[in-house]
């Protein structure tokens, strides 16, 4: 497969955290009340609310970018092309954040020993400890992902049945989401958003040649269970910021998300230089991960002194310029080195010539 719309996609993500930043700092903090508003009227405010669903297009493409690169790689393989991509820099910046935190977070923002530990293993709620970022949510929901993809590789079901799983799992969570609403397994199924990865990895499927009437029904109910928990969702998030948040707008926003993606995905050439594309989306995961209390705890600092659209431009660009930093000298550097490193000792830990080494290795 051409990895040219896999330079769109990281263009698109750069789009979609964008739109998280200025949910984050326009609307969601203020609405908030942790930090002063940088602007209360306008067609800002007003667009930056519904920004918090980028997240909801990143699930979409992670659905895709999974079903490609899972594709022919081993459930071993896998795992650490995974690891070495999120666990890196996020343990690099969730200690910046928590080091930021101590020195500048009173008095709206605290941490300790505990909390940070336990954010270490990227599961934080998992040992009864908030995340460092309230951006880190959305981290622990692609991990879950992960692990389902990794157990169907070890299994050899991911692509041999993923039509059938791909159907079950958005049964399941149908029933689970407005039947049970047991939260155990909403957790663990990832029910609310599993139509965003579902449709990801259909419009894979679809755009690498499968043109089955089966897929295009699947892909039907993705998108329509997609849509009906984002609406049904807006009553939550009305509750919890007590602003309301219309039911029709967020279907329209994420509406005009699935059309980017679409755009984006099955455009027969990068949209722009392949190298722009490719240097935009490296910034968007550490953008992600640093912006939301870093950003919080700057604009506390500065007050009364934050008015207007200027000095969020500034903090953007200030977020956007270390985000590079870490992408250029940090990840570039160290991914693949550690991701060799990985394997030799994988290799030495379970051979391939044991059991688990054959299991663990097996293309599916």
């Amino acid at each position: 497969m051409s990895g040219q719309r896999i330079y769109n996609l990281d263009g698109l993500r750069l789009v979609a955290a964008m739109a998280v930043v200025l949910f984050h700092f326009v609307f969601h903090g203020p609405a908030m009340q942790t930090i002063p508003a940088v602007e209360r009227s306008g067609w800002m405010v007003g667009a930056a609310q519904y920004g918090y669903l980028g997240v909801s297009v990143f699930f979409l493409i992670s659905g895709y970018v999974i079903a490609y690169s899972a594709n022919g790689r081993s459930a071993l393989e896998f795992a650490i092309a995974r690891f070495t991509r999120l666990h890196p820099t996020f343990a690099l910046i969730m200690s910046l954040t928590a080091l930021a935190t101590l020195l500048f977070g009173a008095p709206h923002f605290y941490t300790g020993s505990q909390q940070y530990l336990a954010n270490l293993t990227m599961m934080a709620p998992a040992f009864g400890q908030k995340y460092m970022d309230g951006a880190y949510w959305s981290i622990t929901l692609e991990l879950v992902f992960y692990f389902w993809v990794f157990v169907l590789l070890t299994l050899g079901l991911f692509q041999r049945y993923q039509l059938a799983i791909i159907a079950i799992w958005l049964g399941f969570s149908t029933i689970a989401e407005f039947v049970l609403n047991v939260t155990t397994f909403r957790q663990l199924f990832i029910t609310e958003f599993c139509g965003f990865f579902a449709a990801g990895i259909l419009i894979y499927r679809i755009r690498s040649g499968d043109g089955r009437m089966v897929t295009r029904l699947l892909l039907a109910a993705a998108f329509a269970h997609s849509m009906i928990t984002t609406v049904v969702g807006t009553r939550a998030i009305t509750d919890a910021v007590g602003v309301t948040f219309e039911p029709s707008v967020a279907a329209l926003t994420l509406l005009g998300g699935y059309g980017l993606f679409t755009v984006a995905a099955f455009a027969d050439r990068p949209l722009l230089p392949a190298a722009w594309l490719t240097f935009l989306g490296g910034l968007t995961y550490p953008l992600y991960l640093l912006h939301q209390q870093i950003g919080y705890i700057a604009i506390q600092q500065l007050g009364t002194s934050f008015t207007g659209t200027l000095p969020l431009v500034v903090l953007i660009a200030l977020l956007l310029f270390v985000s590079w930093l870490v992408s250029y000298y940090f990840e570039r550097p160290l991914m693949p080195k550690l991701r060799q490193i990985l394997r030799e000792l994988t290799e030495r830990m379970i051979p391939a010539s044991f059991p688990l080494g054959r299991i663990l290795n097996r293309v599916g």
